[in-house]
């Protein structure tokens, strides 16, 4: 997952190797001599295809120097391990790569029914959320020294935050985010967990990684036509289908978003797998009665929190 530079630090992927590995091609250069066997299997390097849109062409990269920022994960407020992040993400990384290897088995058996048993897509949804919460550009949201540097749209609510719990870096409110959701054991099916991620983290991240496990339909999908293939980009798990409304700030001139709803969130997994989350508000198939109506009173009430509802009429069919 990562390797050494000439400093001594460390590239840390935000996109695993595992995934890395679905987008390399076949054939592959030979591997060339490592200091020892576990400096190999650990440092292991092999090319992926790359559209490099500056050219623009498809190349092909090592994988070390795609997807990686340089010291992303090392916590230095845990001095006896810095890169204890890491390694947790690694364990995190491994079971959910078991799981899809599973349904990519399953579904390249045509006609097999993938069966998950809860805590297995529980897994694969917190896998999910912290492939959308690592990547870059929540990263550089939180990657500052200081709190003045901290310009987000909810910089009242993290300064006071960071008040009350003695953070002096947004940073350190990533890491401790992230060390938490990392060591959060999901296995409850009472969902405990959310008072006590509520009680441990940054309120906001708390309430949108209980709204990524707990307000959306699964489903695995790959495209109509066989020549497509899903592309990875760096923003890949963080892209969503919906309408998200935006206003300028007075002071800084900046256009932020105001509110946005994720009506389809997609993660790919490999050239022709994807996972797609639908969201709780649209219509789901068997729905009648009671049902049917709750459904639509929520499409509606979330419509209207946009600033020109009447564009967003459509919503609830996409």
């Amino acid at each position: 997952m990562a390797n050494m530079t000439d400093r001594g630090q460390q590239k840390h992927h935000f996109i695993p190797r595992f995934i890395l590995r679905q987008f390399a091609p076949r054939e592959q250069p030979p591997a060339g001599p490592a200091a020892s066997p576990s400096a190999a299997s650990r440092c292991r390097d092999f090319l992926v295809n790359k559209v490099d849109l500056q050219i623009p062409a498809l190349t092909q990269r090592p994988v070390s120097t795609e997807f990686a920022l340089v010291d992303m994960y090392r916590d230095p407020g845990f001095d006896e391990n810095p890169n204890h992040l890491e390694e947790k993400l690694s364990r995190v990384e491994g079971r959910a790569s078991e799981i899809i290897d599973k349904a990519r088995r399953t579904f390249a058996a045509r006609g097999s029914i993938l069966t998950l048993q809860r805590i297995e897509v529980d897994t694969l949804r917190k896998f999910l959320f912290l492939m959308k919460y690592r990547n870059t550009g929540m990263f550089d949201r939180y990657n500052h020294d200081d709190a003045r540097s901290y310009q987000a749209d909810d910089r009242a609510r993290m300064l006071r935050y960071m008040q009350t719990k003695g953070f002096t870096a947004p940073r350190d409110v990533w890491f401790d985010n992230l060390r938490q959701i990392l060591d959060l054991e999901l296995d409850d099916p009472r969902r405990s967990w959310r008072e006590t991620l509520r009680r441990r983290i940054y309120p906001d991240d708390a309430a949108m990684f209980e709204h990524h496990l707990l307000h959306s339909f699964m489903a695995f999908g790959e495209p109509d036509d066989p020549p497509e293939e899903f592309l990875l980009t760096e923003n890949a798990f963080g892209i969503f289908e919906g309408p998200c409304s935006t206003t300028v700030d007075p002071q800084s001139g900046l256009r932020e978003v105001s509110v946005y709803t994720e009506f389809h969130t997609f993660a790919p997994l490999a050239p022709r797998l994807a996972i797609i989350l639908r969201s709780h508000l649209l219509p789901f198939p068997g729905d009648q009665g009671l049902a049917q109506s709750l459904r639509a009173s929520l499409v509606e009430a979330q419509r209207a929190a946009h600033h020109q509802p009447d564009e967003h009429r459509a919503i609830s069919g996409r």
